[in-house]
């Protein structure tokens, strides 16, 4: 697997960077059909974004961030010194109390969105239908929903979002955009809503929609998938979901992938968000940290690449991340000089 992960436990060995190869010379072919997609205007309205959800988790061990200047500073102020417009929480059921693996239980992410909200800036909420990290190839229930039935999932998916949506919603926090899952190719909440048991996928991701459009009729309720240089993934998924009648607002995808890469995976992005007239943004993006030039060429690669093709915006996924509090390697800080890194000169 080209990109395991998502979010590995222990060693958080999260991606391995897509390489120039005959593997991946369809997307040359497929950066072909980016170019026609219109003139290289900005897309209007693009968002810088952050997915930051270990920052509460930092702060309580005793972690600080500083500025490019060396002045220790509030990691959001820093990030809006970036033009970081939108902040990604994301949020487990049941969680553990591990810093790394736990934490996220929706009273702790609204607190911080107030943070967020405070510091002018977007929220994206990021459904995980776990206790704990699910990705492209683990979607793993809850624990409490394990032994459930479809329709005691059902029930128990529409009580989840409700209640939790109402808790961002007391708080004054909602969100603009909310993930109803993370990188679901596979599915959600295994076996049960398995893309492979397409309507019943489709009876508990629906359930999710209703669920935050009736709490918050404004917000924009994504799906989101991972690997788009997969493009016979995608296309599976959406045949099941559109197809067992999926409702969604906006179409989401994760991207590790190099600088020579990028105009071609973001043009399948597009192609398979255009089949479905929906539009589409990049909601994870990250580079190896002892590679801070061409991470940060890709970066810049993937914002031309999202604003030729109308993409409405793009996400880092744990910048502020740094050793010894993870080993995760795509960060964007110096764990020396608790500084930025040239990564998120990116942004500017």
């Amino acid at each position: 697997m080209s990109e395991p992960g998502p979010h590995a436990r222990g060693g958080f060995s999260r991606r391995t960077v897509l390489k120039a190869s005959a593997a991946t010379a369809g997307l040359v072919a497929a950066s072909a059909a980016l170019a026609e997609v219109g003139p290289e205007a900005e897309a209007a309205g693009f968002v810088n974004g952050a997915d930051v959800s270990w920052a509460p988790q930092m702060e309580a061990a005793g972690y600080s961030w500083k500025n490019s200047s060396g002045q220790t500073q509030d990691l959001l102020t820093i990030l809006r010194g970036y033009g970081i417009g939108a902040i990604r929480l994301r949020t487990f059921v049941s969680p553990s109390s591990s810093p790394t693996d736990g934490h996220c239980g929706i009273n702790e992410v609204a607190a911080f969105a107030k943070r967020v909200k405070a510091a002018g800036m977007s929220i994206m909420l990021d459904y995980m239908f776990g206790d704990t990290w699910n990705s492209v190839g683990v979607q793993n229930p809850p624990a409490a929903w394990a032994n459930m039935s479809y329709s005691q999932m059902l029930s128990a998916m529409n009580s989840y979002v409700n209640q939790s949506m109402t808790v961002m919603k007391n708080n004054g926090v909602l969100p603009t955009w909310v993930q109803i899952g993370n990188e679901i190719n596979g599915g959600i909440c295994h076996p049960v809503g398995s893309v492979s048991k397409g309507a019943q996928m489709t009876g508990l991701l629906n359930a999710a929609y209703n669920q935050v459009k009736q709490v918050s009729p404004g917000t924009t309720v994504c799906i989101h998938l991972a690997q788009p240089q997969k493009y016979d993934s995608m296309t599976t998924f959406y045949n099941a979901y559109h197809g067992n009648g999926g409702q969604w607002d906006m179409s989401v995808f994760s991207s590790y992938g190099s600088a020579s890469v990028a105009a071609g995976i973001v043009a399948n992005m597009q192609k398979i968000s255009a089949q479905y007239g929906k539009p589409f943004l990049q909601s994870e993006f990250g580079g190896p940290v002892n590679k801070v030039s061409s991470t940060e060429a890709a970066l810049v690669a993937y914002i031309k690449a999202l604003k030729s093709a109308g993409g409405q915006g793009i996400f880092y996924w744990e910048p502020e991340g740094y050793s010894p509090f993870t080993g995760y390697n795509m960060v964007a800080w110096d764990s020396a000089s608790r500084q930025p890194t040239a990564i998120m000169n990116g942004f500017l």
